[in-house]
């Protein structure tokens, strides 16, 4: 028994695969870096002023394409979100990760949706 298969547009798929992968790569990248900086102003918000120190200490930024790092510079920035015995907390980071933290799984779906049609998939 003998069976014969041709396949044809095999090159083109693969091609358009390629194309996704960087077009999702890509779109992922640049929502993250819009979610972190969404992040890092609205914990900059909470953040109590004194001097501004604190405020102007925090930040955002991609470490890799899939990799995000936002924190505070300032020693002092665990003090003052989880308290101490003599001061209270003034939580100003975990709020604003709670607010955000569930538009990142929308935001990633959008970025993967755009990188498809990008890649005519």
């Amino acid at each position: 028994m003998y069976v014969s298969l041709d396949v044809t547009g095999v090159q083109e798929v693969q091609e358009a695969l390629l194309r996704f992968d960087e077009a999702m790569q890509r779109r992922i990248h640049e929502q993250l870096a819009q979610w972190c900086e969404l992040v890092k102003a609205a914990a900059q918000a909470n953040a109590p002023v004194d001097t501004g120190y604190l405020r102007s200490q925090i930040y955002a930024r991609m470490v890799d394409y899939w990799a995000m790092e936002i924190g505070v510079y300032a020693f002092y920035a665990c003090f003052v979100e989880w308290g101490t015995r003599h001061m209270a907390a003034q939580p100003f980071m975990y709020p604003a990760l709670q607010m955000y933290l569930p538009t990142l799984e929308g935001i990633l779906l959008e970025a993967i949706n755009q990188a498809k049609t990008e890649a005519g998939l």
